[in-house]
């Protein structure tokens, strides 16, 4: 949206990366933390938020202990994992 644009255009790293994120531009506002200097306690943040988000859109099974690696899995299990090895 072009309101995002011009917000983002004038706005601080920190602030870009909130902006994604209410957004609902997560990658773009991991992205933008990674490139950026936002602190590693955002990173871990936005990777929880966004790996809780992915579990809830895929549904009850995603993040079922008895299911092993099923597709349904997908971007939350792979985001927990990067998750623990951050930690």
């Amino acid at each position: 949206p072009s309101s995002l644009q011009g917000a983002i255009a004038t706005a601080s790293s920190r602030d870009r990366v909130s902006l994604y994120a209410e957004s609902g531009f997560w990658y773009d506002a991991l992205a933008e933390t990674i490139a950026g200097d936002a602190s590693g306690d955002l990173q871990m943040t936005l990777l929880t938020d966004l790996a809780n988000l992915e579990a809830v859109e895929a549904g009850p099974a995603a993040d079922s202990e008895d299911s092993e690696a099923a597709p349904s899995d997908g971007h939350s299990g792979r985001l927990r994992e990067v998750i623990e090895q951050l930690q």
